[in-house]
């Protein structure tokens, strides 16, 4: 789900591409993560800099499941876009 929107693999990826495009730089940290058997949590940073909209750092949580063969079964995300300057 992105925006209210849920989205399937194709959709995701497709969503993806422009953001990839646009991209000069990005740096993902993960500041905390947690573990419960097949179920996680995490708290991340996303800083990046975009050709149109300069420098983004973006704050967000990720909680989601893992299936039993190690691949993401479910993950739902917050975000908030801590500062944008040009």
């Amino acid at each position: 789900m992105t925006d209210g929107t849920t989205l399937t693999c194709a959709q995701l990826i497709s969503h993806a591409h422009p953001v990839c495009k646009n991209s000069t730089s990005c740096d993902m940290r993960i500041d905390e993560l947690l573990v419960d058997g097949s179920r996680f949590a995490a708290r991340c940073r996303l800083s990046s800099d975009h050709r149109k909209l300069g420098h983004l750092d973006i704050d967000f949580f990720l909680f989601g499941e893992v299936a039993e063969d190690s691949r993401v079964r479910r993950v739902d995300q917050l975000g908030r876009t801590l500062k944008t300057a040009s």
